[in-house]
């Protein structure tokens, strides 16, 4: 069975942020893995601060990739095999 996570066109740094810190909220308040609260505090930590850093929006992550391996084949005039 293949999982696929979608995320919404307008999701930002901010959005992932906030969600991470819902989540580590609800686990502090809901389990005893405290290891899953500490590394949901970290991404939260860390979307934030790219919030402040880069205010801008997280694109579609498969298109910029391709779009960078394309530029990057094109610029060293090397072919990219399937």
């Amino acid at each position: 069975m293949d999982i696929f996570f979608l995320m919404p066109e307008e999701y930002t740094n901010l959005d992932h942020a906030t969600h991470n810190e819902e989540v580590c909220s609800h686990l502090d308040d809901n389990t005893k893995y405290s290891d899953w609260i500490i590394t949901t505090a970290f991404y939260s930590a860390m979307h934030f601060m790219k919030h402040k850093i880069f205010p801008l929006k997280i694109i579609d992550q498969a298109k910029m990739i391709e779009h960078l391996v394309n530029g990057y084949y094109t610029k060293n005039n090397l072919v990219l095999k399937s």
